[in-house]
């Protein structure tokens, strides 16, 4: 098994995110088991063959795409159960929902998850023209409200 962090190294006021990070793999003992990729063209693949797929984000996002991604995919995907990511999990694949912050839980969702791996079914998370449809639908609606 081997850990990829994929991704932008974020700037401003969560530059030190990178090394923090790899202090903690460091410490952990770690360094030969997780890779830091940066940024990459090649996400669609990286995913197609990752055994899961975290969403680890401490701050809500307003959408998870790499949620959607991942199961589309095919590939089971546990994340913090708030904003986007908590509310796609909860529809879509509620199994890999952990609390926020709860590393103990997702240690034992992964190494469960490993043990037996998850089935994830036909699973087609939000498209663009469903999520555009659904928007336009909703701006009628109120549109049509008497007010």
């Amino acid at each position: 098994m081997h850990g990829l962090l994929v991704g932008e190294h974020p700037s401003g006021r969560h530059a030190g995110f990178p090394g923090e990070c790899r202090t903690r793999i460091a410490a952990a003992g770690l360094e030969g088991q997780i890779s830091f990729t940066g940024h990459r063209n090649d996400l669609r693949e990286i995913l197609s063959i990752s055994a899961a797929v975290l969403s680890l984000s401490l701050h809500p996002e307003s959408f998870g795409r790499t949620v959607n991604e991942a199961l589309s995919l095919g590939r089971p995907v546990a994340g913090y159960a708030h904003g986007g990511v908590g509310e796609q999990l909860a529809e879509l694949f509620p199994a890999g929902r952990v609390p926020v912050g709860d590393t103990a839980g997702m240690a034992r969702l992964l190494s469960a998850w490993q043990k037996t791996p998850p089935t994830v079914g036909a699973i087609r998370p939000a498209t663009l023209d469903a999520m555009q449809a659904s928007t336009l639908a909703l701006y009628e609606s109120i549109a049509r409200t008497d007010r």
